[in-house]
């Protein structure tokens, strides 16, 4: 079953309360998670990374929510780094 705040993609009109939110908000969000998933992988458990995955994906498939190109591209590293772990020593060697 399906609610209200479940749907996908979100609703075309934002709500004003989103709106007036500095997008630093967001990226300050998404950075924690970011620096979590790639420094503690494994800390996350199985229903939290779901979670962090259909979080970063509503805000993926409703573009008209973030404006900021670098912010949703770092919701595209957040998704790649639960998928495929972290990238960091790639360019070590």
């Amino acid at each position: 079953m399906l609610t209200a705040c479940s749907r996908l993609p979100l609703p075309q009109e934002v709500p004003e309360s989103f709106k007036v939110l500095p997008e630093y908000i967001i990226e300050d969000v998404v950075d924690y998670h970011l620096y979590v998933v790639r420094q503690s992988p494994d800390s996350l458990e199985l229903s939290g990374k779901n979670e962090l995955l259909v979080w970063a994906l509503t805000f993926l498939t409703s573009t008209w929510y973030i404006k900021n190109p670098f912010l949703k591209a770092k919701l595209v590293e957040v998704r790649c780094a639960l998928r495929y772990g972290s990238f960091t020593n790639l360019s070590a060697s």
